[in-house]
């Protein structure tokens, strides 16, 4: 089973084909039950049970009296850290050389609030900046007063975190005499 932190993902628990009962799946301190029908039970995993990482989930049959013997069995879960989505603002499109460039930098990620750090680049000018609460940075970079006249490109990377994937994203800038 593959499974994105912040998202649900399903699990479905295969029994004897005429098995009844409840199945369950514990993970940590969090437990999913499911109903079997036919001998299956499909089970949502919880968005954050698991974090990023190959995780083993234990799954237990309670069996039915006179019928169905308990089960135990362990499965596999690939968790895969959230991918992030960047956002670059740039407060003027338009920067005299030797002036500061300001990029207000978002990111965010499919439940879950991206933590860390993002880094941006423009003429050879590079500057990291710490992610705020809610996944927002303001970067001010000071240009040199060498710096050619002419569209310039805006890297823009995020680092990562426990949770959330690398990412990166660019804009231009125009710079001025």
């Amino acid at each position: 089973v593959t499974q994105t932190y912040g998202k649900t993902a399903k699990l479905v628990v295969t029994v004897s084909p005429d098995a009844t009962g409840k199945a369950k799946v514990k993970m940590g301190s969090k437990t999913v039950t499911g109903t079997l029908s036919d001998g299956k039970a499909t089970l949502t995993l919880p968005k954050k049970a698991l974090k990023p990482g190959t995780r083993t989930v234990t799954i237990t049959y309670a069996g039915v009296a006179d019928t169905f013997q308990p089960a135990t069995a362990k499965a596999t879960v690939k968790v895969a850290k959230a991918k992030p989505s960047a956002k670059v603002k740039r407060v003027k499109t338009t920067v005299k050389r030797g002036w500061t460039a300001t990029f207000q930098v978002t990111v965010s990620a499919s439940g879950v609030q991206p933590g860390g750090k993002v880094t941006v680049k423009v003429a050879g000018k590079t500057k990291t900046v710490k992610l705020n609460s809610k996944g927002k940075a303001t970067v001010r970079i000071k240009l040199s007063r060498s710096t050619k006249p002419g569209k310039k490109t805006v890297s823009v990377s995020y680092g990562g975190s426990t949770y959330v994937a690398k990412g990166k994203k660019s804009t231009t800038l125009k710079v001025v005499r």
